[in-house]
């Protein structure tokens, strides 16, 4: 919308921030978390061989440190609902923001600390020039060996070939992926075959029809009555 030509520059743009994806999100996130956490991925591959698989590492929620790159509206709730769960989560975001029982990171200068510690990386970033193609090698080497993935963001944040050069090599063990630059996914793709990636057809947090509704009427109402709609955009850092 914001790359229309056609878009005159003095109208303003409101966005559905939650209208019910939060709670979906926030179980999708959770779901690729207990995987990881509880070695899923590598149980799944020892069911393929038939091998009775008993010595996997048995680590604490606590002791499993999750950091959620974003920290909008939908990360806000994925972070409660983890640290509900009793797991240690961090945030990474353009500018610092306050969650609870949250360590917050901001800006580049603190983005390797806020990678240092992870066991799993959450992508839910709003895509932007900046943020396009952040996923990449160089990236990935950030982070400690055997970091799991999860992008429930836009598909653009992943070069797709350094996600699977990083679980081939074991820097990240495994991926639980939502979006793709390309949707549908190709069938010819490496990740529908990749043995640690898990492929879901973007469902991690849909729009309810009419919670969205609700929200519109009620930026609607809002509008009419002077006052400045939720969600607004920003045309500048795009979202």
């Amino acid at each position: 919308l914001l790359s229309c030509p056609d878009l005159p520059p003095g109208v303003p743009i409101h966005r559905l921030e939650d209208a019910g994806m939060g709670a979906s999100m926030s179980e999708y996130v959770l779901f690729g978390v207990l995987q990881a956490h509880r070695q899923m991925h590598s149980l799944a591959e020892a069911q393929r061989v038939q091998h009775w698989q008993r010595d996997a590492l048995e680590t604490a929620a606590s002791d499993w440190c999750v950091g959620i790159l974003g920290a909008g509206v939908l990360a806000s709730a994925v972070a409660q609902r983890l640290t509900l769960n009793g797991y240690t989560v961090s945030s990474w975001s353009r500018s610092k923001k306050q969650l609870a029982g949250v360590t917050s990171y901001a800006g580049a200068d603190e983005l390797d600390d806020f990678c240092a510690p992870l066991n799993t990386l959450v992508c839910l970033l709003p895509l932007t020039e900046t943020t396009k193609g952040l996923l990449d090698a160089a990236f990935f080497t950030r982070l400690p060996q055997g970091t799991s993935l999860i992008n429930a963001a836009r598909g653009e944040h992943c070069v797709d070939a350094d996600v699977i050069d990083a679980l081939d090599s074991g820097q990240l063990s495994c991926a639980l992926l939502d979006v793709f630059s390309v949707e549908p996914l190709p069938s010819e793709h490496p990740f529908w075959t990749h043995p640690r990636v898990q492929v879901t057809p973007h469902i991690a947090a849909p729009t309810s029809a009419q919670a969205a509704a609700k929200t519109v009427a009620d930026n609607i109402a809002k509008a009419e009555a002077g006052i400045t709609p939720d969600g607004l955009v920003n045309r500048k850092t795009g979202y």
